[in-house]
């Protein structure tokens, strides 16, 4: 199993966007828990929407945990029958896309469990934002059987 970091996805519809498609090149993750891929390809009509580069990233990681815990290690009172201190595993998402907030003049715009615009972002380079939502929501919805499995199993 693995999860999509070569290939073509499709993006969510957006208002604006026909047929967003997005081809993405594996890239080199920083560890060994985490598929990286950026994208290579913009497809579709997406007006004033970049590719990955060195100064506009448009990138997406995969983490799964560095070591797992398992339910063996909770902790259960003696006095209550509850269990305390229930370990947890997490799974991180990282999408990153550039977007200018003035003439040349770009942050990076990331998406994890909550969204992160820089200001007037969406409004001076709606594009690269609406690019940002279609590709990350595409990615999900396209690849989430491949999601479930690993954070079911840990394999990426």
């Amino acid at each position: 199993m693995s999860l999509t970091n070569t290939g073509v996805i499709t993006g969510a519809a957006i208002t604006g966007f026909t047929t967003p498609t997005y081809t993405l090149s594996a890239d080199t993750a920083p560890n060994g828990n985490t598929l990286s891929a950026y994208v290579s390809v913009i497809g579709g009509t997406q007006t004033g929407v970049l590719a990955h580069s060195y100064s506009t990233p448009f990138t997406r990681s995969v983490t799964r945990p560095s070591s797992f815990r398992s339910f063996a290690s909770a902790v259960l009172n003696g006095v209550t029958g509850q269990y305390s201190k229930v370990p947890y595993n997490e799974f991180k998402t990282l999408t990153r896309k550039a977007a200018a907030y003035a003439t040349n003049q770009y942050a990076v715009n990331e998406k994890r469990e909550t969204l992160r615009l820089y200001a007037n972002t969406e409004t001076f380079d709606l594009p690269n934002v609406k690019a940002l939502l279609s590709f990350s929501s595409g990615y999900s919805v396209q690849d989430i059987n491949n999601y479930v499995t690993l954070v079911t199993t840990g394999s990426l």
